[in-house]
C-alpha cells in the first residue's frame, strides 16, 4: 500500500512538473520589451557586434543579470537582428459624439 502511494505521489509530481514546462513554453516573449526591461537599464545605446560577439555577451549577461534562458534567447534574436517586436493591435479611436450646435 506503501509503494502504492509513492508511486502515485511520483506519476503526479511528474505530470505537474511536465505540464508547467509546456505552459512556460508556449509563452510568447517579445524581444524587443526584454531588452529595454533588462538590458535598458544599464546600457542606453546598441553597439553592433558580430554574431558570434554578440552570443557570447549574451550569454555572460545572462549570467550576471540572472536572466532566464527564454528573454536572453529573445534578446540575442533581437541583437542580431533575427526577429521583430510583437505588434500590438492598433487601439480603435473612440467614437465621437456629435454635438449639436445651439442656435
Amino acid at each position: 500500500m506503501k509503494r502504492l502511494l509513492v508511486c502515485l505521489s511520483m506519476l503526479t509530481s511528474a505530470a505537474c512538473a511536465a505540464q508547467s514546462a509546456e505552459n512556460r513554453s508556449h509563452s510568447t516573449i517579445d524581444p524587443d520589451a526584454a531588452y529595454k526591461n533588462n538590458c535598458m537599464r544599464c546600457h542606453t545605446a546598441t553597439q553592433q557586434y558580430s554574431t558570434r560577439m554578440t552570443k557570447t555577451i549574451v550569454m555572460h549577461m545572462r549570467v550576471r543579470a540572472n536572466l532566464p534562458e527564454d528573454q536572453a534567447r529573445a534578446i540575442l534574436a533581437y541583437l542580431n537582428g533575427e526577429s521583430e517586436p510583437l505588434q500590438t493591435p492598433a487601439k480603435q479611436p473612440a467614437a465621437e459624439s456629435s454635438h449639436q450646435g445651439r442656435k
